[in-house]
């Protein structure tokens, strides 16, 4: 099971690119097949003056296959939601605040082992903060 959390907390930097990357391309999906066309009319009374309506049109060709696109990556983005979740949970679950502290500052933040160790402050070095990690992955 450590190995499985470990493996999961060196993946969320990543999942949160992921993440971010596949909302946007959902909403590039929902704005792709629609059309806005200006086009000229009139008023119907008078002085008839010419000006611009715009009409939104969908392209039904596509808009079939851009729908199961758009569910696929929606399934996607809430399974990696929920394994962010679960990090995020087991980061908050942690027993003490110094550890919490340290999981979120590397895995969260994205801290090197020095920068960790000047943020925990004390006599806190490098060394000592990726020691205490990993017993506790060890022990846990």
């Amino acid at each position: 099971m450590k190995l499985e959390i470990k493996n999961k907390l060196s993946q969320l930097n990543d999942l949160k690119f992921e993440i971010s990357d596949l909302q946007f391309k959902i909403e590039k999906l929902e704005k792709k097949g629609i059309f806005i066309i200006s086009v000229e009319a009139s008023y119907r009374k008078p002085p008839y003056t010419k000006h611009n309506i715009s009409i939104e049109a969908n392209d039904p060709r596509f808009i079939n296959k851009m729908n199961d696109l758009k569910q696929t990556l929606q399934l996607r983005l809430n399974s990696l939601l929920d394994l962010q979740n679960e990090i995020e949970t087991f980061i908050n679950g942690l027993p003490t605040s110094r550890l919490r502290r340290i999981f979120e500052l590397r895995y969260i933040n994205q801290f090197s082992w020095q920068k960790i160790a000047y943020m925990i402050g004390g006599y806190a070095t490098k060394d000592s903060v990726r020691k205490e990690h990993d017993r506790f992955l060890k022990g846990s």
